[in-house]
């Protein structure tokens, strides 16, 4: 799934992190859905709370952290993958979108979409991604010289119509003491759509992944049962 940095509070305010949105390589095979498309379906100011903002990219007055996300045990190969900077700019069956709260205030969300030749292959990158979230215990981030270990744990989803699973990033003391991020993957037809959550609370969460999904499956056609 397409990946991006995502906004998380720091000292001086909202600045990138390593990347928490799953990404992954190029599918094999041709995406049948154009950039525009995948644009189209992505949240807008008409599906958020009055008062939040959407950013087209890298909302202003932020800044890109020196960031790195690394791990000793090899089983986190996959993960680190999944979790890598996305190419800039964005291959053409990516699209995504940053938002916030309202003038760069929690809660920061990034929402990804990839789209893939078929149903069959999406389903195939969300089974690997399942998979390589269950083989990595915990990993290690460094933010502008901050370092912390952090744990990867399984989350449970919001009840969704459609393939979903969630994911907990917590760092367990150091420097970036007090970072967490959440993650929901799901599949709607031949697109995986991926939301990070920071500072968002449960219901915000639930409420705005249902949201999503549904206009995922509006705007391109997909039914999501």
């Amino acid at each position: 799934m397409a990946g991006c940095s995502s906004p998380s509070p720091t000292v001086d305010g909202p600045a990138s992190t390593p990347a928490t949105t799953a990404t992954t390589t190029t599918a094999p095979g041709t995406p049948t859905r154009s950039a525009d498309t995948l644009k189209s379906a992505l949240l807008g100011a008409a599906d958020v709370p009055a008062g939040w903002t959407v950013y087209g990219a890298q909302p202003t007055g932020t800044a890109t952290a020196s960031s790195s996300v690394t791990a000793a045990d090899p089983k986190c190969t996959g993960f680190l993958e999944l979790v890598k900077d996305p190419p800039n700019p964005l291959p053409a069956d990516q699209a995504r979108v940053e938002l916030d709260g309202g003038n760069l205030k929690p809660p920061y969300v990034v929402e990804s979409l990839q789209a893939y030749p078929g149903a069959a292959a999406a389903a195939a990158q969300l089974a690997k991604q399942q998979q390589d979230v269950a083989s990595c215990g915990q990993v290690t981030y460094t933010i502008e010289g901050r370092t912390s270990p952090v744990t990867v744990v399984v989350d449970p989803a919001p009840a969704l119509e459609v393939p979903a699973q969630g994911i907990r990033l917590t760092a367990q003391g150091g420097g970036l003491s007090g970072y967490e991020a959440r993650i929901v993957n799901a599949q709607v037809g031949d697109t995986l759509v991926s939301l990070t959550y920071l500072g968002a609370t449960d219901d915000q969460r639930e409420v705005l992944t249902r949201t999503a999904v549904a206009k995922v499956s509006t705007a391109l056609g997909t039914a999501t049962s």
